[in-house]
């Protein structure tokens, strides 16, 4: 029988779901030498859909960190290793990876040092400048000890001496005038490039969008009226001001998404890539949400959209905000907002049949149809609507634009 014993257990990165083969370790909640207790944080992990906490299995004394953070950790690689006395002693898995170049973090190159060319050399007391540059000055009647120099270390430059010129100044002035101060000039041109890494959901976007463009798409896009639903959350927020929930237009679009799945189930599908000669209709509405958050974009899903009413979806929302990878999982369809546009063409990822992209909600002038009076017929009339655009991206591998319209109008 095995009895517990301190040992060294090596901790491994399990799979977070997916398919995700590798992440990205974004924060270490620990550092060498701390101690950790079971199920405690340890670190912050950035796969191509989330950001999630990674908590230990193990209580113990951290004794190594095989990555530093922005470094990419393979599913089933090493996290840590902890000094733990929960260990087996027939727990063969949890003995530490033999020593690997690969596991120790990359050292950084030292850079070279850098030196800086030497200015013109004067001798003390006269001004620094080069022998064209004094040469120049001769030329013209100029007086070097009376022109600011502008180059390194004060040096005089050419540009000095002819500014100094056209501004009516020479050599020739009495000592009592000075010449007047020239402002340094910003040379054209010689601002310098920089690389940026990408990190966190930046980073993870490359491949996603990379595979979403493989992916035939078909875009459609219209506006809609929205002002009657304006005023419908407005009344009915007014009635729930007691329980503390605001419904959000965001809860309105998903409900009405679901709504219209039910009529055209094809949106709530998956193109076979194996087979590729047909596609899944699921049962359960799960629709995903894009929401820009500090950490860049983030997809959380809304599940079982058809059971649950709009006080439900914005509760949700909310709870949301605390992403995991389990609510992650089987997003078909998604609403991405975006409420500083106007005009979107939204990009599929991870299998969807169909993205909407929503853009802000405007007051614009409209032409609606009024009733006249009776034997006057109808007429129409200019008045302020609320308008918002919406774009349709569909899998045009099995969706076709006519189908898309449809749902679009439902």
């Amino acid at each position: 029988m095995s009895r517990p014993r301190q040992a060294v257990v090596c901790f491994k990165l399990a799979d977070i779901g997916e398919g995700i083969a590798a992440v990205e370790l974004t924060k270490w909640y620990k550092k060498e030498g701390d101690t950790v207790e079971e199920m405690e944080e340890v670190c912050e992990v950035q796969s191509d859909k989330a950001a999630v906490e990674i908590t230990s299995r193990y209580s113990g004394k951290i004794l190594k960190l095989y990555a530093q953070e922005g470094d990419t950790v393979k599913v089933g690689g090493p996290l840590i290793d902890i000094d733990s006395p929960d260990v087996e002693e027939d727990a063969n898995a949890h003995s530490p990876p033999p020593p690997d170049a690969d596991s120790k973090p990359p050292e950084k190159p030292q850079q070279p040092q850098q030196t800086t060319a030497a200015a013109p050399s004067s001798r003390s007391g006269e001004a620094l400048a080069s022998p064209a540059v004094r040469r120049l000055a001769k030329e013209k009647g100029v007086d070097l000890e009376k022109v600011k120099g502008t180059g390194p270390r004060g040096a005089i430059t050419k540009e000095d001496v002819l500014n100094f010129l056209s501004s009516g100044s020479s050599g020739s002035s009495t000592a009592g005038v000075s010449a007047e101060p020239q402002r340094p000039k910003t040379p054209q041109g010689n601002r310098q490039n920089r690389e940026v890494p990408l990190q966190g959901f930046s980073k993870a976007m490359v491949k996603s969008m990379t595979e979403s463009l493989k992916v035939p798409h078909m875009n459609i896009g219209d506006e809609y009226d929205v002002t009657r639903l304006t005023e419908v959350r407005k009344v009915l927020n007014n009635e729930l001001g007691s329980q503390g929930v605001r419904i959000s237009l965001t809860a309105f679009l998903i409900k009405a998404m679901s709504i219209a799945m039910d009529e055209y189930p094809i949106v709530n599908s998956k193109f076979n890539t194996q087979t590729q000669n047909s596609y899944t209709e699921f049962g359960n509405h799960n629709v995903s949400v894009a929401i820009d958050a500090p950490g860049g974009l983030v997809v959380p899903c809304v599940k079982n959209v058809q059971d649950l009413t709009l006080v439900d979806i914005q509760k949700e929302l909310i709870r949301l905000q605390g992403l995991s990878v389990e609510r992650l999982q089987g997003i078909l369809c998604c609403l991405s907002l975006y409420p500083d546009g106007t005009y979107i063409h939204p990009l599929l990822f991870d299998g969807q049949a169909v993205i909407v992209g929503v853009g802000r909600v405007q007051q614009l002038p409209r032409f609606v149809s009024c009733e006249g009076a009776a034997g006057e017929g109808s007429s129409t009339a200019l008045v302020s609507r609320d308008i918002i655009n919406c774009s349709f991206s569909a899998d045009h591998r099995h969706c076709d634009g006519a189908t898309i319209t449809r749902f679009s109008k439902r």
